[in-house]
């Protein structure tokens, strides 16, 4: 039996480096108490199950969205008034619970089966960031926000055969509060909405020094827009970016302790949504590190080729097309002590 609690505080501030305020500032408090039981009930069954109790008092300060130039391309598309946001106070609390039945058929295998909850609030604070258009004055008791509660469904299935490993899941999730942001009329709205997906994994060992993998996963979703109990209508871009993703991957031990990883992931395109497609992208990333004075010194590329693409979830969000990062290079040095 594991229990505990847990308490938070935030004090959030949008601000440009110049120090100007381009969203509320906002303090959120939180305070959460839980208990989890885990036991073996046989040699082949393990059981666990959870409670967990949560509340987030959230206050919202009043500001003065100030006007900006929206460009795209570098070229000037629409200019924005300055717009005051009146802030508010609001409680958001929860109680969540989970459960889930692993069972061993054989020392290599495992399946499993779950169910769990999860508690979130909405991100009031980029939506102040978009306060009133031309000018006009918005309210926190204007956007009308409540916590959502996500209910989750698995079942899974893992694989250890001593050169080759895979793991495999299949999950539901759904929520009759969902958070979705509409960029036409700039409004957060939350209505059911299900999503369901799905993962596969596999690594095999070449040698002793190196592996080859993939990973692979697909997800969907749907929502009620009219909020007459039906899913009507296909997610945003901004929720469900790519239906899609592969990555394969070889990790190697070239010389002595340089341990260096190339991968390269595809992540599909999505045409859900009517004259809103998001592109597909294929991107290769080469990383490695190395055991140095007592830490590690870790160095990578990312984007090899400098391939040109969106950035999904920016796309989505604001309605035209953002890029993604170009061949990006890093170097670093870590130690813990």
């Amino acid at each position: 039996l594991t229990w505990g609690g847990d308490l938070t505080f935030d004090d959030v501030k949008y601000r440009t480096v110049s120090g100007r305020d381009i969203g509320a500032p906002m303090e959120q408090d939180g305070k959460a108490v839980f208990a989890q039981l885990s036991a073996p009930v046989s040699e082949y069954v393990d059981l666990s199950g959870g409670v967990r109790y949560e509340k987030f008092d959230l206050t919202v300060k009043d500001f003065t969205r100030p006007n900006y130039m929206r460009y795209v391309g570098g070229v000037a598309q629409a200019f924005f008034g300055s717009a005051a946001f009146t802030g508010g106070n609001t409680t958001y609390d929860a109680v969540t619970y989970n459960a889930s039945a692993v069972v061993h058929w054989t020392k290599r295998f495992d399946t499993s089966l779950s169910y769990s909850e999860g508690f979130s609030v909405p991100d009031v604070g980029a939506h102040t960031r978009r306060a009133g258009v031309q000018g006009v004055p918005l309210s926190f008791d204007d956007i009308d926000v409540d916590a959502s509660k996500v209910k989750t469904y698995e079942l899974a299935a893992r694989y250890n055969g001593g050169n080759f490993r895979s793991t495999g899941a299949i999950y539901m999730s759904t929520n009759d509060r969902g958070n979705n942001f509409d960029n036409d009329t700039n409004q957060l709205s939350q209505e059911k909405e299900r999503i369901i997906g799905a993962e596969l994994t596999g690594e095999y060992d070449i040698s002793d020094d190196t592996y080859i993998g993939a990973l692979a996963s697909y997800v969907e979703g749907r929502y009620d827009t009219n909020e007459d109990g039906d899913l009507d209508s296909w997610l945003p871009n901004n929720r469900i970016p790519s239906p899609f993703r592969f990555t394969g991957y070889v990790d190697s031990y070239v010389w002595g302790d340089l341990n260096m990883r190339f991968d390269g992931t595809y992540t599909a395109g999505r045409y859900k949504i009517e004259d809103e497609k998001i592109k597909p992208s294929l991107v290769f990333n080469l990383s490695g590190n190395y055991p140095l004075l007592g830490g590690t010194a870790r160095f990578g590329i990312e984007n090899i080729l400098d391939t040109s693409y969106e950035n999904p979830a920016a796309t989505a969000l604001r309605g035209y097309s953002v890029a993604g990062h170009g061949r990006t290079i890093t170097l670093g040095y870590r130690r813990e002590f």
